[in-house]
């Protein structure tokens, strides 16, 4: 059964409807209109929008009866969280808002105008006389304000503004609108006494002059267009004063509505806001120059109930935001799409039977052919206005025998072929010609591809791949295979078959027959993965749509090898289509990959980016001669232009919008407004930045990268509006982030925010200049401390030394001196004579000892030259009977000293080996070196004695005691020996 429907219809019934020509909203394509809506559940502080505006930055803002808020895409944010020191007005009922030529923000009050430079970060005030009614910006700047009964204008000045009223006797009282005029002067529409009059005052001579509307009631919206007409908006309707004329004329098409406001265009036309009071619905139109209503967009789900909508604001991305009085914000993003969706639920709808699209294809006079699962096949028309249906009948032999059509294919003679689970059909005007193919079991194919020499070649399932012949609608012998079979790709320049399935198998094929054996190709995925498509690129690679994501065709090894693409993790590839830049589109189970193999960057589009259709699981893909593309998913059609999606739509601003910081106390969050420099406190362990590309309308969705300048120089990339910190090192640091649409090239500059990390006390260069100031201090004390306790224990040393000396040494003297004189006389005994040498000889070894003990604490002996000379003293009184000679540095080359107890130790050690030789060697001749090194003093005696065997001497208490005193100054003892031929002791110690 073929049934034609036309498209026309729809477009024909809304001319009727308007009385003007209509262009059809979605285009030709059909693309539904979006309508994003704003209301208390968003975050507005009330559903009752007063105004709208966006400033020039791309921030939306809204006035409502309890505030002032800000709109960037993501949240609302009430003014005074942005000004702390915002008055208590900007909390209550906004009257109006506007942004002017220079980016001014005006915000009306009942009471007040509130002015905010657009680089500026706080409001400044003017007080009206009686109550805000309505204003209008001049061609030269100056903004006209109706302030109750008196007409006043806004004087700007460098240190300010003020408002200036101007004497004139016009009519202002009753007046609820006004607007400039391009000739000079003000229109300003009043109701007085049920009628309702427009005047056009020159405030310059108080000149005026009045026209009537007869038809206008409840004055809404006034504004001049671009030609000079004027239009009037209001509970009458809209009516339009052309120029030269004097009386108002209602405009038909408008008879019967509600007009919230009027907006010229820079063409000379005019959006009007509307509605109709009776059937509740309302509309935004376009007229054109000469009043004609053009296109216009009627969203149902928006005005479901009576909004009564009282401005109209068009932002710059060409989107229509309404404020309303019940229902909040509205924004219709009137822009065609980048992606197109197109089913039986598109607007204007393609009555398809089923959306499940499974098959595409475009023949020689530019139809698109479009196979449905359950749906049966369809002919679109080139211009999208016409569709012919092709569904299965009993009643009629050459219908389509099967409502699962799976593939096209097309002859040379032009004829499209159709393949379905039960047969093969051809089309050809005036019909269809199906085969069933009697005597052949599965004679449906789920792929179709045709060879070089025309024969065509069916994937059927578990029943393998067959050969038809179109000329003779004839089968050929079926290719058996073991494997499922799922598609079939025929290379023309080779004369292979590829069969995919489970696994990949080629064939050499000629006029319909096998000519070679069938070949197993080997793949990198395992052997239960299903191949989906088969495809040669301009390039002439061979490529692999699978379960086991892309796969390529690698010549050195003979065998298809994954491709790494990070967007396919996790995700089947059924579909691989190259557009004119030799970019790869590739439908996928999880949304549309865009994929280079020349730079190997990627890019997933889902719906959040447009992609109405999340999910494209058959191999539906088409580039059509035009460069359109289309891909076929379980909800229709997916229609885009490549260059479209990738082009670059024009820098979007990105603005900090929020900052959170976690402190000791908790978390503290603020939102920002235009600042370019934080300060990060030193108690703030973690820092997180808030940042947005102010974009409404609908398109791939936003990718970021920032890098943190001072910290690391790399970008990051990342598709979140937010990045924490935590330790930030203190100093001024630079944060710079970029935005970029889908797979678009970054916007640069971008936004940078410098952040001036305060680092805590202890990290401060003060404190550290002051710490070390004390350290140092405290050093210096410390060492005067030493000083001070050196130079007491000097004195004590020096005291006690000459105490012994002069006191205990002379004592000692005396009593030697007594016991000798005593010890004289003739009358004592021998016995006591012998008793008094005894005490002498004890007196003076005490005093000898004393002397010692007293060289050992003296502080002067701890110079160098004085332990040289008292080496040699000892030396010789130790050995009187031997020849010394002693070798030392001259005393003026000895310089530095040698502290109290190595000093000791090192004297010690030294009698120690004299006592030694004294006793034991019966030397001649002993020699005694002392040299002085900047590091060490080394000292030597040798004898030429008896010597000894080192390793039959036993340690005895000398020895021993040497060495543990050489230990305990850190010194080394060695002694060297041989019988005969005399010893030799090196005691080796490092300066102090």
């Amino acid at each position: 059964m073929r049934s034609h429907l036309s498209l026309a219809p729809l477009a024909i019934a809304l001319f009727t409807l308007l009385g003007a020509p209509l262009a059809p909203t979605a285009g030709a394509q059909g693309a539904a209109l979006r309508v994003d809506r704003f209301t208390v559940h968003q975050g507005l502080a009330q559903n009752n929008v007063s105004a709208v505006a966006q400033d020039r930055a791309g921030f939306v803002w809204a006035g409502t009866p309890r505030g002032l808020q800000r709109f960037d895409g993501y949240a609302f944010v009430r003014y005074a969280s942005l000004d702390s020191a915002a008055p208590r007005e900007l909390e209550e009922r906004i009257s109006a808002l506007l942004v002017d030529a220079e980016g001014t923000l005006w915000v009306a009050t009942p009471r007040a105008i509130f002015r905010r430079a657009a680089h500026g970060r706080r409001l400044t005030r003017l007080p009206l006389t009686n109550v805000f009614t309505a204003w209008a910006p001049d061609s030269v700047g100056r903004l006209w304000v109706l302030d109750g009964g008196a007409l006043r204008w806004v004087a700007r000045a460098d240190t300010g503004a003020r408002l200036v009223t101007v004497r004139v006797d016009a009519p202002a009282a009753g007046c609820p609108a006004v607007a400039t005029s391009r000739a000079g002067g003000l229109w300003i529409g009043c109701e007085r006494d049920d009628e309702t009059r427009v005047v056009h005052l020159d405030p310059a001579t108080g000149a005026r002059r009045t026209y009537r509307a007869a038809e206008a009631r409840g004055v809404r919206a006034l504004a001049e267009d671009a030609i000079g007409r004027v239009w009037l908006g209001g509970n009458g309707g809209l009516t339009v004063l052309e120029p030269g004329s004097t009386r108002f004329r209602a405009h038909p098409v408008f008879r019967g509505t509600v007009v919230g406001d009027v907006r010229p265009q820079r063409d000379g036309g005019v959006l009007v806001l509307a509605e109709e009071m009776e059937r509740t619905t309302g509309a935004v139109s376009r007229l054109d120059r000469a009043g004609r209503v053009t296109q216009q967009w009627t969203p149902r789900e928006v005005f479901a109930q009576v909004p009564l909508a009282h401005q109209l604001m068009v932002d710059r991305e060409g989107g229509f935001w309404i404020a309303t009085v019940t229902q909040g914000l509205a924004r219709l993003d009137v822009t065609r799409p980048v992606f197109d969706q197109v089913s039986s639920r598109s607007g204007p709808r393609l009555p398809f039977a089923s959306d499940f699209v499974v098959a595409l294809h475009e023949s020689l006079d530019g139809s698109l052919w479009v196979g449905t699962l359950r749906g049966g096949a369809y002919r679109v028309a080139p211009d999208w206005g016409r569709l012919e249906a092709f569904l299965p009948d009993a009643r009629d032999s050459d219908a389509l025998p099967s409502v699962d059509v799976w593939d096209f294919e097309e002859d040379a003679a032009g004829n499209v072929w159709i393949a379905t689970s039960l047969g093969i059909c051809r089309w050809a005007p005036p019909g269809l010609r199906c085969h069933r193919a009697s005597g052949v079991e599965g004679a449906g194919g789920s792929s179709l591809a045709a060879d070089a020499d025309g024969w065509f070649w069916l994937a059927r399932s578990r029943r393998g791949v067959i050969a038809f012949d179109p000329a003779s609608g004839r089968f050929g012998a079926p290719v058996p295979t073991s494997e499922l079979a799922i598609t079939v790709y025929a290379d023309r320049d080779s004369g292979y078959l590829w069969m995919g399935g489970e696994g990949l198998r080629r064939v050499k094929v000629k006029h319909g027959q096998v000519a070679g054996p069938i070949e197993p190709v080997p793949t990198a995925q395992p052997a239960s993965a299903v191949i989906f498509e088969v495809q040669r690129d301009h390039e002439g690679a061979l490529w692999l749509a699978s379960e086991a994501g892309l796969q390529r065709w690698d010549v050195a090894a003979r065998r298809f090898a994954r491709v790494e693409v990070p967007e396919l993790r996790g995700t089947t590839v059924y579909s691989i289509e190259e557009d004119a830049d030799g970019r790869f589109w590739l439908g996928t189970g999880h949304g549309l990959v865009q994929y280079s193999p020349a730079t190997g960057i990627s890019r997933r589009y889902r719906r959040e980016d447009g992609v109405t259709d999340g999910e494209f699981n058959r191999r539906a893909a088409l580039l059509r001669r035009s460069g359109e593309m289309v891909f076929g998913g379980v909800e229709g059609l997916t229609v885009f232009r490549p260059s479209q999606v990738t082009g670059h739509r024009g820098p979007t601003p990105v603005v900090f919008t929020r900052w959170r910081r976690v402190t000791a106390q908790g978390v503290v969050e603020t939102a920002l407004d235009g600042v370019d420099d934080l300060r990060v406190g030193p108690g703030d362990r973690a820092v997180t930045l808030e940042f947005t590309a102010l974009a409404f309308a609908q398109g791939p969705a936003r990718r970021y990268r920032y890098r943190l300048e001072g910290v690391n120089a790399e970008w990051v990339e990342s598709t979140e509006r937010t990045v924490t910190f935590a330790s930030l090192p203190p100093g001024r640091l630079v944060f710079h982030v970029q935005a970029a649409a889908g797979a678009e090239e970054w916007d640069e500059p971008g936004a940078s925010l410098r952040l001036h990390v305060v680092p805590p006390v202890w990290r401060t260069w003060w404190f550290r200049a002051l710490a070390a100031a004390v350290l140092l201090a405290l050093a210096w004390a410390l060492h005067r401390a030493r000083l001070r306790r050196a130079l007491e224990t000097e004195r004590l040393r020096l005291r006690i030394s000459r105490d012994l000396h002069d006191e205990i040494g002379a004592g000692l003297s005396g009593i030697a001196l007594l016991s000798d004189a005593a010890g004289g006389g003739v009358r004592l005994p021998e016995r006591e004579r012998a008793q008094l040498q005894r005490i002498g000889r004890s007196a003076r070894r005490m005093a000898k000892d004393l002397r010692d003990i007293v060289w050992a604490i003296d502080p002067d002996a701890d110079r160098l030259e004085m332990v040289v000379s008292r080496m040699r003293d000892v030396a010789d009184d130790l050995l009187p009977q031997a020849q010394v000679r002693f070798h030392a540095p001259p005393a003026e080359a000895l310089s530095g000293t040698v502290g109290m107890a190595a000093r000791r130790d090192l004297l010690l050690i030294y009698q120690e080996l004299l006592h030694n030789v004294a006793r034991h060697a019966q030397a001649s001749a002993v020699d005694i070196h002392v040299v002085v090194g900047r590091e060490e003093i080394e000292l030597q005696v040798s004898d030429d004695g008896r010597g000894f065997e080192p390793a039959a001497v036993r340690a005895g208490t000398g020895l021993k005691s040497m060495r543990e005193r050489a230990t305990r100054v850190g010194a080394r003892l060695d002694l060297t020996s041989a019988r005969p031929g005399g010893t030799t002791a090196r005691v080796i110690m490092r300066r102090a």
